[in-house]
């Protein structure tokens, strides 16, 4: 029987739908569309005669590409028809003899849109929607806010109404609950969930006739006014949401489904059982979480985050992070969930490398991932790494771990070049040395050759939000020293360090950590002074800060958070994690001539060792061994003070080896601006010290809520004082 005439569809290809994919092609992905199509129709490319795309993909580019001559080929544009259309257009050239066998295609990639200056789908540049309808009244690009003018326009026109176009999406969210390359895939919507969900505007709006109701027309039309104008036009998703979650958390999760299931405690098993199990489980269509799971209350928070996830558009949702991530089986643990969860599995999955340890390991554990090719298909060859600044100083010291994060970045750039993989990396920076912070442009600079090519991922964290970009002149500013550091650091990379200064660097920041950790862990009292010395204890009744001051209640230095660690010391002045280790092993190297004319040779020729330099010399222009001192006179023990009198020795030995170094004889020598601005600050700062002590020696003594108070005005007013304290 012939088939002439009677056209129908034989095979399908589907590429998973991705908000970016990062590095490929349009073309690249009609071609593994269409590929996967010819393989499901049991076809070959020289079975196809016929060529029809969307109004993006020109079809004899695309022909060439997947490798097909057909006798007939066209493209077609229809806004958000263009599927449909070109099927009836692929029909009608089967129907009338043109050929027999035709492929359709359609595709759009953000990445080739971009090159050519226009947003993907939107066709060839000419007169469309957009720039008839959007561009001229300011909307944003990918807001689709010209598909809601004419809705708005056909419900005034043809009186459709809310109710038909809510049906309409519910219809659309059924049909694809079961394809998985679909963006709401396994997630249904009624029209009752459609209709039910409130406009992001109505408050605002109810807002405003209020105010113009008790005649407040100014403030109504001001910037509220603005505000309810940008929502109808852009929507919500100005910005991106990260997650973040300690990966322990994921593995007391799984703990508890495996259990459920009766396959053992997750946590028991070997890093290699883990990876085996996540692997297995990703790829396995059935159900992981049972139905009847009951789960402990901090799992079932963690399961609960999970669903927001899934739930929020995709658009609003940036990377999900994994702090205290030592394994591949962390990743993989993330990504299983999400998909458990029915979130989305194109989410990046960032983990953040934070203990000494971490760094040295993270090039080894993004290699094993990356050995791993149904891995590299899920995050299409793009990979965020978080690179952690607080906890790896307070675990080794800032010296210690600022070299432990430089070789980290290093080893990571060779990992992914080595598999084809592009590396962004994410810097969890804070205001304080300790934590990372030092002048943008210096940062930046100081970073490995290449680190930048994917441009810049960073934190702004507690008072330097408001101190970067707090003001518009501010942002501004900030921004571009951001910018022209990128460019900079690409246009004329940093030099790749010599042999001699790496084996030397490696000597010190041994030498520093032993220094640090002899302090800070050898001695048995060390902690007992720490909490006398420094407002600690308290900060945890004070409203300060996003998180608990401990991870546990219990423990040592090792329990504490690094902000609250690096916060206490710089209120009394000592600002000793900062600078704790890195004096000492510079002055064994001093000592010497030779040391000291490499050490000299470094600063001069070494970006990243200039700016460690730099820093501890601002730390030591802002650190005050006399009001330190009255900070342990007032409210340590005697049989204590001890071990403050010697800091404040290391301390102002440390500061004459870095002046050697230096070959100057004053702090600041190359600052003076930034001297003169410390001197004048510290007019205001040292009497909210004096106060501060006062008060804390007060609250220790009795409970009272006024110096409580005022201990919390005091500790504010020095870490503005003091500006990058925490």
């Amino acid at each position: 029987m012939s088939l002439r005439g009677k056209a129908a569809i034989v095979g399908i290809g589907e590429v998973p739908t991705r908000r970016v994919h990062e590095g490929r092609s349009l073309y690249g992905l009609c071609a593994e569309a269409a590929g996967l199509a010819i393989r499901d129709a049991g076809l070959t490319k020289d079975d196809i005669d016929g060529l029809v795309t969307d109004g993006v993909a020109a079809p004899p580019a695309t022909a060439e590409y997947i490798g097909i001559k057909p006798n007939f080929a066209t493209g077609v544009s229809m806004q958000g028809a263009s599927g449909a259309t070109a099927t009836m257009v692929a029909a009608s050239a089967i129907n009338s003899g043109i050929c027999s066998t035709v492929l359709v295609v359609m595709g759009n990639s953000r990445e080739d849109a971009t090159r050519q200056g226009r947003i993907a789908g939107r066709g060839t540049p000419g007169p469309s929607v957009r720039s008839e309808w959007e561009e001229p009244y300011g909307m944003a690009p990918g807001a689709n806010t010209g598909y809601g003018l004419i809705y708005r326009r056909h419900m005034h026109e043809y009186g459709t109404t809310e109710e038909q176009l809510a049906k309409m999406a519910a219809d659309q969210r059924f049909n694809a609950m079961e394809n998985v390359n679909a963006v709401f895939h396994g997630q249904p919507a009624t029209r009752e969930d459609v209709l039910n969900s409130r406009y992001i505007n109505e408050p605002l709006k109810q807002c405003r006739e209020s105010l113009i109701t008790v005649g407040l027309t100014i403030i109504a039309n001001g910037k509220l006014l603005d505000l309810i104008r940008k929502l109808d036009a852009f929507g919500t998703h100005l910005v991106t949401l990260d997650v973040r979650q300690e990966s322990a958390r994921h593995s007391d999760l799984i703990g508890e489904i495996t259990r459920a299931r009766g396959l053992g405690y997750y946590q028991e098993w070997s890093e290699a059982d883990k990876q085996a199990f996540l692997r297995k489980e990703i790829n396995n269509a059935r159900p992981l979480i049972p139905s009847d799971f009951d789960c402990s209350a901090p799992c079932r928070e963690v399961l609960n985050t999970f669903a927001m996830i899934a739930r929020a558009p995709r658009e609003a949702l940036g990377c999900y992070v994994i702090s205290m991530a030592s394994e591949p089986s962390d990743i993989l643990a993330v990504q299983l969930l999400l998909k458990a969860t029915r979130g989305p599995v194109d989410m990046p999955v960032s983990p953040l490398f934070e203990t000494l340890d971490d760094l040295d390991g993270a090039s080894e554990t993004i290699n094993a991932l990356l050995n791993d090719g149904d891995y590299v298909s899920r995050i299409g060859r793009s990979l965020v790494v978080m690179i952690g600044y607080s906890d790896s100083a307070k675990d080794a010291g800032v010296l210690t771990a600022g070299w432990a994060q430089y070789r980290a970045q290093e080893q990571l750039l060779s990992v992914c070049e080595k598999h084809n993989v592009k590396l962004q990396l994410f810097h969890g920076r804070g205001g304080t040395i300790g934590r990372g912070g030092e002048p943008a442009h210096q940062a930046l600079l100081s970073q490995p050759p290449g680190s930048l090519e994917q441009g810049l991922r960073v934190t702004e964290q507690g008072e330097m939000i408001r101190v970067k970009l707090g003001l518009q002149p501010l942002a501004v500013n900030t921004l571009g020293q951001y910018t022209s550091a990128i460019l900079r650091a690409n246009l004329t990379p940093p030099p790749v360090p010599e042999p001699k200064w790496r084996a030397l660097m490696d000597n010190l920041a041994e030498g520093a950590c032993d220094n640090y950790r002899g302090w800070v862990r050898g001695n048995p009292n060390f902690v007992t002074y720490f909490r006398q010395a420094t407002p600690e204890p308290e900060l945890a009744s004070l409203p300060l800060g996003s998180r608990p001051a401990r991870r546990r209640q219990r423990g040592g230095i090792e329990a504490l958070r690094a902000i609250p660690w690096i916060f206490a010391w710089s209120q009394n002045r000592l600002i000793l994690p900062a600078w704790l280790g890195a004096g000492a092993a510079l002055d064994d190297t001093a000592s010497s001539a030779e040391g000291l004319g490499q050490l000299r040779e470094m600063r001069e020729s070494w970006p990243f060792f200039a700016s460690r330099l730099s820093m501890l010399d601002m730390v030591y222009a802002k650190s005050n061994s006399v009001i330190n001192q009255l900070y342990d006179a007032t409210l340590v023990d005697d049989d204590l003070r001890s071990i403050g009198n010697d800091l404040r020795k290391q301390l102002a030995d440390d500061i004459s080896t870095l002046q050697q170094i230096l070959d100057v004889n004053t702090l600041l020598a190359d600052d003076p601006w930034g001297l003169e601005s410390i001197g004048l600050r510290n007019v205001y700062t040292a009497p909210l010290n004096l106060l501060q002590i006062e008060l804390l020696r007060r609250v220790r003594a009795e409970e009272d809520e006024r110096v409580k108070r005022a201990l919390m005005v005091s500790i504010a007013g020095v870490a503005a004082g003091l500006r990058n304290t925490g």
